[in-house]
């Protein structure tokens, strides 16, 4: 009877410290990707996080054991909470993070990771540091591309208002100042 009492006061104080998730997984075996805002709870065992890149999670709170959590570059992520054992957080090397730990568990920080450089990038790159005389000119636009504005066709016909339509004064012609 005491023990259950003391894991029903220790669970009352588990949720109260950690608050409740605005986003939350909860089962066993559970494989999620996704971008998330504001607070991010795993509840079980063997879950498989993702949080994609330009997620803002303010709070990853893990409550069980052997959980994997992946966060991509570009997350904005402040704390992370462990209750339980042999969870893991994969974070970005230059992501700075604060903990909350019950338990024996591990962030590791990788490294950034490497971005495709696409061959046209790598065009640009060598023309830039070319000297200017090995360098392509300049295309001129010629004569033939270069457009003019259209002008007003000339065999409009004014019309007539219709009954229900408000017929409009004409404004005086603007005098334009000249010195």
């Amino acid at each position: 009877m005491k023990k259950s009492l003391m894991g029903i006061v220790a669970s009352v104080l588990v949720v109260s410290a950690t608050g409740c998730a605005s986003s939350s997984i909860v089962g066993t075996g559970v494989t999620r990707v996704d971008r998330f805002y504001g607070d991010v709870g795993i509840t079980g065992s063997n879950n498989n996080l993702t949080i994609l890149s330009d997620s803002r999670v303010s709070k990853l709170s893990i409550l069980g054991n052997n959980c994997t959590v992946t966060v991509q570059d570009g997350v904005m992520l402040y704390r992370v909470e462990f209750w339980g054992k042999g969870n893991t957080v994969s974070i970005p090397e230059t992501l700075v993070v604060r903990t909350t730990e019950v338990g024996s568990n591990q962030i590791i920080r990788r490294p950034r990771e490497q971005r495709h450089i696409f061959e046209w990038e790598r065009l640009d790159d060598r023309a830039r540091f070319m000297p200017p005389e090995e360098r392509e000119p300049a295309v001129e636009p010629t004569p033939e591309f270069i457009f003019e504005p259209v002008p007003p066709p000339q065999d409009v016909e004014p019309t007539e208002p219709s009954s229900d339509e408000i017929e409009y004064e004409a404004l005086p012609p603007v005098e334009s100042e000249q010195a």
